[in-house]
Parts: C-alpha cells; structure tokens; sequence
C-alpha cells in the first residue's frame, strides 16, 4: 500500500459504520475506533451486510474474520515493520529495550504484566550471547521479533476460540488482543513504532509533502468539478477547469455520467468522490510527478 493509498484508506471490511455516525477511539467498541463507508455505499453495503449475514436487526456487526485480519495487521505492524525500522537504523536496540522497559514499569498490578516482562527478558537472553553491535543487535531483535510474533498469533488464535459465541452473534466490541497474556505486548510494540518511527524526522518530511500535494489536488480539482457536467457549466467553468477534468481518468468520469442522480445536492457529492476516488488511485511517483507538473516545479 502506498502513503496514499494509506491516507484514503476506506475501512468498511473491518469498520461498518456510516461516516454519519460519532466515532472515537476510545469508544468501548472497537467497530467505532475509525471511520466506515461512506453515504454513497450505503447500497452497496447493506447487500454485502445481508450476503455475508452480518445484519442483525438492522444493525451492521463486523464479519468474524475481520477480527482475524485486524490482528494480522497488528502484528505485521508491530513486528516485521519494527523489524525494518531498526534495520533501517531508526533507533537502537538499546533504546528500544529502554523504552519496553519503561512502559513495562507504567503498568499497573496485572497478571499479565508478566508475560510482556519474560519477553524482554527474553530479549536481553538472546541478545547477551552474542558482542554488542550493530550487526549483532539487529540479527538479536530479529530473532526475538520472530518470537513474540508466534506468541502474539497464539494469543489471537487462543482469543478467538475462547470468543467465538460472541464473534458468531455480532457481540463482541473488543479485539482479538483483548484481556490476553499479550494485551500489554502488543500495546508497546505498537507505541514503539510510533516513538521511533513516525516521528523521525524522514518520516515527518514525507507526510508533510504528501499532505500538501493532496491539499492542492483536492483544493484545484473540487473546485473544477463543481459545474461540469450542469447545464451552466460553460457560464461557469473556466479554462483552467475543464483541463482539470480532462485530467481525471476517463473511466471515473464514465462511471459519474453513467450514475448520475437527479438530485443537484447528489450530483456534487458524487463529483467530489470521483475527485477522492482519482487521488486515492494514485502512486506516489504518479502524485509527486503529476504536482511538479501542474504546479510548475519541472
């Protein structure tokens, strides 16, 4: 996935909440963490939530297997991307223990404070045999992440059994990580990568340049759409607007003609997403290629 595909990630497989609903992340169900489909799938939706069988008295539940492929997610994030970070040198070892370490000793009285504890002795196990460098940390980190990976996915498997009545009835609010030896672990796996990677100074720079060429596209390509396709749309439409369209893939474009509703208010919104439908699709070499050339940079 790219970072913009990332940025315009939907979640309806593991999120099947309207975008009209309030969500927090610290709302007690899980399904409320991050945004769904948006309005213009409600349709779509609701045939999905009523093929899989996931619609239970009008109310959208999460499929089961979406628990699994949160989970997956979790763990490849907090593994094998940490894995990459260190090799990449975003932080030390020595750091890393420190703060594993440290949010260990935040915790309070819980029996399975004791699990995340055994991991990193674990790691200082491994890592004590071996001469203290670079090259040496990283094959160290790299075995124990393999590790506590096969004890995060035997927690997870261990999670869903013990919750499958629950996952089957559409009842269950929390993940599959929840109130397991390694609810902690993955807790401060999934801290460490945001102290050690995204807020390295690469990463920031990156996101800061992404967020700025997809505030021009959304800002320049909006505002071409809004008349096109009205019948004002020559009174209204500058030069510069229909070149923007003629920008959009042909395809998008079709499809919007194709399904373009009665209503004026509909119209727009289903302009505007094939604007965030063109972005989304878009490569990371193709989005900074296609702002040097809009903006004049090349």
């Amino acid at each position: 996935m790219t970072y913009f595909h990332f940025i315009f990630y939907r979640s309806e497989v593991k999120f099947n909440f309207s975008l009209e609903l309030n969500f927090s992340d610290k709302d007690n169900d899980i399904s409320k963490h991050k945004l769904g489909y948006y309005y213009s799938e409600n349709n779509i939706t609701k045939e999905i939530c009523s093929e899989t069988g996931t619609n239970f008295n009008n109310e959208y539940v999460r499929h089961p297997l979406t628990f699994i492929l949160e989970a997956a997610d979790d763990i490849a994030y907090a593994t094998a991307d940490l894995e990459d970070a260190l090799k990449k040198e975003l932080f030390t070892l020595d750091q890393f223990v420190s703060y594993y370490d440290n949010e260990i000793k935040k915790i309070d009285k819980n029996p399975h404070k004791k699990y995340s504890e055994s991991l990193l002795k674990e790691l200082n196990n491994i890592r004590g045999k071996e001469e203290k460098n670079v090259e040496n940390d990283f094959k160290s980190f790299q075995k124990w992440i393999g590790y506590a990976k096969n004890w995060l996915m035997f927690v997870v498997s261990y999670s869903f059994s013990k919750s499958y009545k629950e996952i089957m009835n559409g009842s269950l609010k929390k993940d599959l990580f929840y109130d397991t030896n390694h609810e902690f672990t993955i807790q401060i796996l999934k801290g460490a990568m945001k102290k050690f990677v995204f807020n390295d100074i690469e990463i920031l720079k990156l996101e800061l340049a992404a967020k700025k060429i997809i505030e021009a596209f959304l800002n320049d390509f909006i505002y071409a759409v809004r008349y096109w396709e009205e019948e004002d749309a020559d009174k209204y439409m500058s030069k510069a607007d229909k070149k923007y369209i003629n920008i959009i893939p042909q395809n998008l474009r079709d499809e919007y003609i194709k399904t373009k509703p009665e209503n004026k208010s509909e119209r727009l919104y289903k302009k505007f997403m094939m604007v965030t439908d063109f972005i989304s699709g878009m490569t990371d070499s193709y989005a900074k290629n296609l702002y040097q050339e809009l903006y004049g940079i090349k």
